[in-house]
């Protein structure tokens, strides 16, 4: 009895009645689609015209580029044109240095021999005859690299190859044998000269001692002074 004197609550305020038609709703619900689609086109139109300026612009740079790369070409092309004559010029310089190194590679120095057979003989030597064979080309290798052809001229030892490009024949007197024997040692000492050998000595009258022999020449004989043509243009002031 108590519960049911209890008073009741009710929300207080007007009751919500829908008085639109569905129809109406709908046509709401359709514009704000058509506004939301009309948004994303607007923001895809921004998208895509932003994309195309950004690619025009680089279509735009690239073109200078290209541009500017044409001309230098062009100028690259006339100044390769007007150098032309120079650059045969070159060549044919070129050619002729390699035409001289050739030409001068077999340059041997006779006078180098003959200066090393002089500063060979000591005192009491009389050189009578000297006869010099040198082939006429170098072997092959760079100047100064050690080469061992078979001996030119005789040697002592014939079973040890010694690097040899030609031989010289000497015939001559001497006060005795132990001049000979400093004359063979002063010939291998020499830098040219390689493995001098006396053959025969005798002594005829008892007072002086005559001897025979050779002596072969190494590739020093070689001058090699246009080995390196341009070091010696260089040198020369390109004279």
């Amino acid at each position: 009895m108590i519960n049911s004197l209890k008073k009741q609550h009710f929300p207080i305020g007007l009751p919500a009645v829908n008085l639109l038609s569905p129809s109406v709703f709908e046509a709401m619900a359709a514009r704000m689609m058509r506004r939301r689609f009309v948004a994303a086109a607007v923001v895809l139109a921004l998208l895509v015209g932003g994309g195309w300026g950004f690619q025009h612009l680089r279509s735009v740079q690239a073109e200078k580029l290209l541009t500017v790369e044409q001309a230098e070409t062009s100028r690259l092309t006339a100044d390769t044109k007007e150098l032309a004559p120079v650059s045969a010029f070159v060549a044919e310089v070129a050619k002729q240095k390699a035409m001289v190194k050739k030409a001068m590679a077999n340059e041997a120095l006779t006078s180098r021999v003959l200066d090393d057979l002089r500063a060979a003989t000591p005192t009491g030597v009389r050189i009578e005859t000297a006869n010099a064979t040198i082939d006429g080309a170098q072997p092959a290798g760079k100047a100064g690299q050690t080469s061992t052809p078979a001996n030119v001229c005789p040697a002592p030892n014939p079973f040890v190859r010694q690097g040899a490009v030609g031989c010289v024949t000497l015939t001559g007197t001497a006060t005795s044998r132990a001049v000979v024997g400093q004359f063979v040692v002063k010939l291998g000492a020499g830098g040219v000269f390689v493995a001098p050998y006396v053959t025969t000595t005798s002594t005829a009258d008892g007072k002086r001692v005559t001897f025979s022999g050779s002596v072969s020449v190494s590739k020093r004989v070689y001058s090699n002074r246009y080995a390196d043509i341009d070091a010696l243009l260089a040198a020369t002031g390109g004279r």
